[in-house]
């Protein structure tokens, strides 16, 4: 998939491809190229450094919001309590569309966060599947 430009959900300016430094953000799993809007900084990793963003531009409230989703829902298969593709797929059902914490809004999180930590509360009663 070929991506020329992406536009910055919070001013609807074009973002630039640039490197992760210009957002004084650090290395992220050696992604360093990013989709920036300095603006509103605002901005979202590319797939192996293409052009291609994992996910949607996030601004510094998104971003922590997303952080920490992560780390409530990664807890639940890093514990072996549930395989992380099945996670995936567990909460998509639950939510009742395919849903990724790189696209998820704020609202959205906060539903994930609550969602994981529902799940991992279980104590990992169904480990097998």
């Amino acid at each position: 998939m070929k991506v020329d430009n992406v536009i910055c959900p919070y001013c609807n300016k074009p973002a630039t491809w640039t490197t992760r430094n210009k957002a004084n953000s650090k290395v992220h799993k050696n992604e360093f190229m990013i989709w920036l809007c300095k603006e509103c900084d605002a901005y979202v990793s590319c797939v192996d450094n293409s052009k291609r963003p994992i996910g949607t531009m996030a601004n510094r409230a998104l971003r922590k919001k997303r952080i920490y989703a992560h780390v409530v829902f990664d807890r639940i298969w890093k514990k072996g309590i549930k395989k992380r593709g099945t996670l995936y797929k567990r909460m998509s059902d639950h939510f009742g569309y395919k849903l990724h914490i790189g696209t998820a809004n704020i609202q959205e999180c906060n539903k994930i966060i609550e969602w994981s930590r529902s799940l991992f509360n279980k104590n990992g009663d169904d480990k097998n599947d």
